[in-house]
Order: structure tokens, then sequence, then C-alpha cells
């Protein structure tokens, strides 16, 4: 599909999310959709929405389907990650209470709920490629009586060609809603930390001190001013991987490339933390060079090792790469490969 070339600056510095008010001119099929903020003009998206909500109110929360695919699609797979504060409703049958919209009517639609993860499944599949956009569903979502803010939801989303498709031919990607408390302050730009109008370096700077003391602490810092801008891939915590995102944007955008966040965050274009051996996989075996390096050090402290990558082992930034690191790259892999827990860095550290 021939890309239109348009201004994302103005899309990616003005708009942090879509809105439910917005989402009808942009689901239009004559809207170029690379004006809209992590929307990707060459393949089918879904994307959350935004919800304004009083305390303790219960709320519908809206995933829409933008397909541009011209074939359409006849297979998806979705993950919604909701905030561990807001609460699914549930049927008396103990499922929770989805209401499918106008995409889903040519679609088989199963919903399930994992309610230890914050988690909804819902795989699509149809036998005529789905070509519309629109509303795809909403999930009744309870707001906290006493807490106020805003609680970022995550899709992640696999696509299929047909119901045969093997996972190496799948299409996989994510975006970010949230449900805001009515008259708290709408998330910042993503990524404008010290909120001077523009994404730089020195908002990369400002994330990776604040990871640093926060791992120093074992606690999270509250976060003040606007660094909650700086959790630019939305798994609810500031971490160092956003501050790497950062510099990745800032780059990009010098050289006049203007990748929008989605694409700088799902095509993982930088080596992940706590991957020691750089296979681009977090596993136990990282954990394990890291724990034998510890070892040698400590009995020759000149001893070095060009195969282990010091920059992504030392997790906690403190400048040594020892034995808490290897742990906390272990637990990593524990929570978030084996029992798929969605735990950021941050997150395994000041767990412990």
């Amino acid at each position: 599909m021939k890309k239109t070339i348009l201004a994302k600056t103005a899309a990616v510095c003005g708009a942090a999310m879509l809105s439910l008010t917005g989402f009808s001119a942009f689901a239009q099929k004559n809207t170029p959709v690379e004006e809209i903020w992590g929307i990707d003009a060459e393949k089918v998206n879904v994307a959350a929405g935004d919800v304004e909500a009083q305390q303790g109110e219960t709320v519908k929360f809206p995933v829409y389907l933008v397909n541009n695919l011209p074939e359409g699609f006849t297979n998806l797979e979705i993950e919604m990650y909701y905030d561990e504060r807001l609460t699914p409703v549930l049927t008396e049958g103990g499922n929770v209470t989805v209401k499918k919209g106008e995409v889903c009517d040519e679609l088989t639609c199963v919903f399930t709920h994992d309610a230890e993860r914050c988690k909804i499944k819902m795989n699509a599949a149809g036998t005529v490629p789905e070509k519309d956009s629109g509303l795809m569903f909403t999930v009744e979502l309870t707001v906290p009586v006493d807490d106020a803010g805003y609680f970022p939801v995550v899709i992640r989303v696999r696509q299929f060609g047909d119901a045969k498709a093997e996972e190496a031919d799948t299409v996989e990607w994510r975006h970010s809603g949230y449900v805001k408390v009515s008259g708290t302050p709408k998330p910042p730009v993503r990524g404008d930390v010290n909120r001077d109008g523009e994404v730089f370096i020195e908002d990369a700077q400002l994330v990776f001190d604040y990871y640093r003391q926060c791992a120093a602490e074992h606690a999270y810092i509250e976060a003040s001013g606007g660094l909650e801008a700086g959790d630019v891939d939305r798994d609810g915590a500031v971490s160092l991987e956003d501050s790497r995102y950062i510099v990745i944007y800032t780059a990009e955008s010098i050289t006049g490339k203007m990748l929008t966040w989605g694409e700088i965050v799902d095509e993982g274009i930088y080596e992940p933390l706590g991957d020691a051996n750089s296979d681009r996989i977090v596993d136990a075996s990282d954990a394990q060079i890291v724990l034998n390096y510890y070892a040698k050090r400590l009995t020759d402290p000149k001893y070095s090792d060009d195969t282990i990558k010091t920059t992504t082992a030392d997790i906690d930034k403190n400048g040594e790469i020892g034995v808490e690191d290897a742990q906390y790259i272990l637990q990593y892999y524990v929570k978030n490969t084996l029992a798929h827990q969605k735990k950021a860095w941050i997150q395994i550290i000041c767990d412990n």
C-alpha cells in the first residue's frame, strides 16, 4: 500500500492518545491515519480509547478497529492489559462484561479473562475477510473510589493471515489508552518530560536519573512535574527502557525520519536490557552469564569478557555488574516470560 507522507510532528506533539470524540473522524476511510498518533497506515490497527469517569464509576472502555488493508483480515488475537487499580465488571457466570461492536458482526469472538494478570484476551476469527473500521468491543471497568489520576490500558495484538497461519507468519503490535478521573490533568505529551514542548535528549536524561534513583533506593519515588510523560512504552512504569526509547526518538527526529512511538517501541531496535549475550532474548542463560562474570571478577578484579554486554547487564545502573543484576534478570525472565505478569525492570528491582 502506498503510504501518504504527512507531517508527523504535529501528530506526535499534538495528541498523546485517541479520544472518544475524535474517533469518528479518525475512523473515516478517507482520513490519512498517519496523522493519528501511533497508528500505522499499512496494517490493521486495534486502538484503545480515552475515557473520563468519576471515582467509583463504572465505564465502558472502547477498543476500535482501523483496517488499512484492502484485503482485510480474518483472524486477530487481542490481549487487553488493564491497570490493576481498575476492576472489571463480571457477569453472573463470572465472565467479563463485554459488548461486541459493529465490526465484530461478521466475526466469531471469544473472550477470556485472567484476573491475576489483569488481562482480557479475545480471539476474533471469520470466514470472510473483515474490511470495516469502527468500534470493535467495549469492556466494563470500575474506577477506584479512593484513587484519582489516570489508569493505562494496553492493547497487544497479533494479526493472522488465516486460521492456519504459523506463528512466524503473524504480525504483532500494541497501542495504549487510559481511563482518567474527571478533573485529573490529561497525561502530558508522550516523551516530553520537562514539558518544554519538544522531546529531546534532556527528557531521556531525566528518565534515566529517575530510574537510577529508584533503583538505588529500591522504592518507587513519586513522579513529579511531567515525569509521567516518560512512560513512553505505556507499561505503567517510568523505566530505563523509556529513556532508551526517547534517545532513539530524538536521534531519528534529527535525521528527519520522524518515526512514531509505536514504530520505535514495537520494532525493538535496541538490544533489550538484561540481554547479556546479545541474542535479543532475556532468559536464565543471561542471568548465568552475569553470575559467572561476577564470580570471576571477585577472584580477578582485572578480568574482562568481551562476550558479555555490560551496558545491558548492569540492570540497576550502579556502574557494576553484580549478583543483584543476575537476580533481577532471572526474576524478570520468570515473571514476564514464564508467569506473563508484564513487569517492568524498575518493578522487578523495587519488589526486592
